[in-house]
This record gives C-alpha cells, structure tokens and sequence, in this order.
C-alpha cells in the first residue's frame, strides 16, 4: 500500500480513538459531577432532619425539665403538708403523756430525769 495512505489511515484512526477517549473522559467527569451532587444534596436533606430531630429532642427536654419542676413543687408540698400532719400528731400525743404522767405520779424519781 501506499505510505500516503497508511499514514492518513494511522492518523484517521489515531484521531478517532483519541475523540473516543476525550468522550468518555467528559462523560465519566459528568458521571461524578452528578453523583457529587447528588451526595451533596443528599446529606443537605440528612442535616436538614438531623437539625429538626435536634429541635424536637430540645423542645422534649424543655417539656421534661418543665415536668420535673411541676413534680418537684407538688412532692415538696406534700411532704411539707405531711410533716406539718405529723408534727402536730406528736405535739398532741405529747400533751396526753403530759397529762397522764402528771396523774399517775406527782413526785417523779430522781433517777428519772
């Protein structure tokens, strides 16, 4: 064959393989471009949830704190209303001992006190 036509079919077809290349290099580039984007707009859309997750757990902590001061005030004077019940109890049953120990003995032992 003629070497003016091998050099122009070897430059031809070098050519083509280098338009080959050049296309599947710009369309694997656009393949991750897109698949950047896309993880990039996905984890946008987690953080958008995680930020509401965030917000719903602090609003549930604010409504358990509120929960806890409401119990702590109601135990609080429960406690304080039974302590005042039962102080009075003693103070009553104290005067009947004082009552009944001034009947039975007037004098009471020296080593009593």
């Amino acid at each position: 064959m003629n070497t003016a036509i091998t050099t122009t079919l070897i430059s031809v077809l070098g050519a083509g393989l280098f338009g080959m290349f050049f296309l599947l290099f710009r369309n694997l580039f656009m393949l991750f471009r897109n698949l950047s984007n896309t993880l990039t707009a996905g984890f946008a859309a987690v953080e958008a949830r995680f930020g509401r997750l965030e917000d719903k757990v602090d609003g549930l902590v604010g409504e358990v704190h509120a929960l806890e001061i409401k119990f702590t005030e109601k135990f609080t004077a429960e406690l304080r209303r039974l302590e005042i019940k039962f102080t009075g109890e003693l103070r009553a049953h104290d005067a009947r001992l004082a009552r009944i120990e001034a009947k039975l003995e007037p004098d009471p032992p020296a080593e009593a006190a």
